[in-house]
């Protein structure tokens, strides 16, 4: 059953690009079953009752078991700011693997230019968490934050259980060893920071660890920004999750 998202149940429609992939991409009638879901976990079984001025209507049949609220342990992702491209796959991806919170930051090399900041429109943002949510079959989608300086991010009193910084040094661990003396039980949350292209300055990396993030190492390899955060996630969430 195909899956479209809703802000609204007691509106009982679908706004203008979810009725036009309704209608005009999955060819539904009227009379059809369809699933929806508002993003916060739940979802109904909804039957289309109409269709006018290319918008859907809909009736509620029965609401479907809900994701579960409490999937733990939560993640989150603190993430520089990329080009465009990359920092749209990197959203679409995690979605996909189920992250619960998306920080975006601004930190000293981050390659997020003043143009694109203006240019920057978060509803499109949004839109690929839903497209990946739906594409993955997900009910609940990942809670996006403002952009803001890394800085007046890591100044917040995270309460995660473990804290990890992708790092580029010889301070760094190994995260096989860091997931082996940790277990989904003793781990509410994990915020993992990902810095830019460039990688965190001196300053950042020691800010990050004075406020208690591990340093971590993905390997021999340089891995682009938005494969270090995909790599760092798949393998906690099939280690902590799965």
């Amino acid at each position: 059953m195909e899956l479209y998202f809703c802000t609204d149940y007691a509106l009982g429609q679908l706004d203008h690009e979810e009725s036009h992939h309704c209608i005009h991409v999955m060819r539904h009638k009227v009379g059809d079953l369809i699933e929806i879901f508002d993003g916060k976990g739940s979802s109904w079984v909804a039957q289309i009752q109409k269709i006018e001025n290319n918008r859907v209507f809909v009736s509620l049949l029965k609401e479907k078991r809900p994701d579960s609220l409490s999937k733990k342990p939560l993640f989150i992702l603190i993430q520089a700011v990329l080009k465009n491209k990359a920092m749209q796959f990197l959203l679409q991806k995690v979605t996909e693997i189920g992250v619960d919170q998306i920080i975006p930051v601004i930190s000293g090399r981050s390659l997020f230019t003043k143009e694109e900041r203006k240019q920057f429109k978060e509803k499109k943002w949004k839109d690929i968490l839903i497209a990946a949510a739906k594409q993955s079959q997900q009910r609940k989608l990942p809670e996006l934050f403002e952009i803001s300086s890394l800085s007046d991010v890591l100044e917040r009193d995270f309460s995660s259980s473990l804290k990890l910084v992708a790092f580029l040094g010889k301070e760094s661990k190994s995260l096989k060893e860091i997931v082996k003396s940790h277990t989904s039980e003793d781990i509410s949350s994990v915020a993992v920071l990902v810095g830019p292209e460039g990688d965190l300055t001196d300053e950042e990396k020691k800010f990050a660890l004075d406020r208690g993030f591990i340093p971590v190492s993905l390997g021999n390899q340089i891995l682009r920004s938005e494969t270090a955060a995909l790599f760092l996630l798949s393998i906690l969430n099939y280690e902590l999750r799965v």
